[in-house]
């Protein structure tokens, strides 16, 4: 149990400093397989902070997490999965070019598969089943 304040707490489930995304969910292989397609020395020199891993920050972060849930509308969640969708990211960020967001994609997705796989963070719903994400 993380506490902050005399009001606030998060429980977080026994052992959850134990738990990994690689040991409570399934890596997409196909996202998987594009971190082998960028060359290993470019990786290397790619710096990124690691995301916090302590149990109060994690704490902390899943309480902030639940406080935006509690406070989201139904509005709010049409527009999260909206703006997922080809068409609204295309009228989230005014491109019309459908090849190049696939482009786009296609030379990001390396990378951030690189770092998920790095830290290999658990979700917070792993740790906090009381979190519930609109989209996946």
């Amino acid at each position: 149990m993380i506490r902050y304040g005399n009001t606030h707490t998060v429980l977080l489930q026994q052992g959850s400093d134990e738990l990994r995304f690689s040991n409570t969910m399934e890596w997409d292989k196909t996202l998987e397989k594009e971190v082998l397609i960028v060359d290993p020395a470019v990786l290397k020199r790619l710096r990124l902070d690691p995301p916090p891993t302590n149990m109060e920050a994690m704490g902390e972060e899943i309480h902030e997490l639940l406080k935006k849930q509690r406070m989201r509308t139904p509005e709010q969640t049409t527009a999260i999965v909206y703006e997922k969708s080809l068409k609204g990211i295309i009228s989230r960020f005014g491109v019309d070019d459908k090849q190049f967001l696939y482009d786009a994609d296609s030379f990001i997705t390396p990378y951030i598969m690189h770092f998920k796989r790095k830290f290999d963070r658990a979700r917070p719903r792993a740790l906090e089943p009381q979190v519930k994400p609109c989209i996946e």
